[in-house]
């Protein structure tokens, strides 16, 4: 039998490259996507209208109430029926060494009797369709009895992450960051530290 000795020596290779895929693929699915790193927070905020209290990355700026409405504008969405979703940011942080962009604020859906379960499962699902031309992954996490989905999407030379969570009124409060692929690597401990601070405020 003849035995091609190119393929048997590829194939180490082959396996570490799909091993070390798979164990990205997980990190991203199963694990935490948060750290309690606190050198990379700043000083904590309390908001009472998102129910919830946080700290933002250390060093990103405070930005002003105008970008705020225009990130607002380009996040409205209709979904298959005739409610809408809308974004509307309440904090925004920006790294002016990096460029990367986090808002903080509220997921409002028109209509206002559905159940927290509903309006989570058809945010995701509008997510998904919205985003289905970019290479997009999607997990969730626990963390202190807070249940958090994360929408990962990639385009050109950026990453956009969602993380969105219920608070204690049963609204639907998001994180979206905007980062450099090129700062990435850097710019994901300080959004894991901000999502680490997270706690409810009842």
């Amino acid at each position: 039998m003849k035995i091609n000795l190119k393929i048997l020596f590829s194939l180490p290779v082959i396996l570490s490259i799909l091993s070390c895929k798979s164990s990205e693929d997980s990190g991203w699915f199963n694990a935490d996507f948060y750290n309690n790193d606190k050198e990379k927070i700043a000083s904590e905020i309390v908001d009472e209208s998102l129910r919830c209290k946080f700290n933002p990355p250390l060093n990103w700026s405070f930005q002003s109430a105008e970008l705020s409405r225009k990130i607002e504008s380009k996040n409205k969405f209709q979904d298959a029926g005739p409610n809408s979703f809308s974004y509307s940011p309440a904090y925004l942080f920006f790294n002016e060494s990096t460029g990367s962009l986090l808002s903080i604020g509220i997921v409002e859906y028109s209509d206002s009797i559905t159940t927290i379960d509903n309006l989570v499962s058809n945010y995701k699902n509008l997510l998904s369709n919205k985003l289905r031309n970019d290479k997009l992954s999607i997990g969730s996490f626990t963390k202190s009895g807070i249940k958090f989905a994360q929408f990962k999407s990639e385009k050109e030379s950026f990453v956009n992450y969602k993380i969105f969570f219920p608070n204690a009124s049963k609204k639907l409060i998001q994180l979206d960051c905007t980062i450099r692929k090129d700062s990435l690597e850097a710019e994901l401990n300080y959004l894991k530290a901000t999502i680490g601070s997270i706690e409810l405020y009842r």
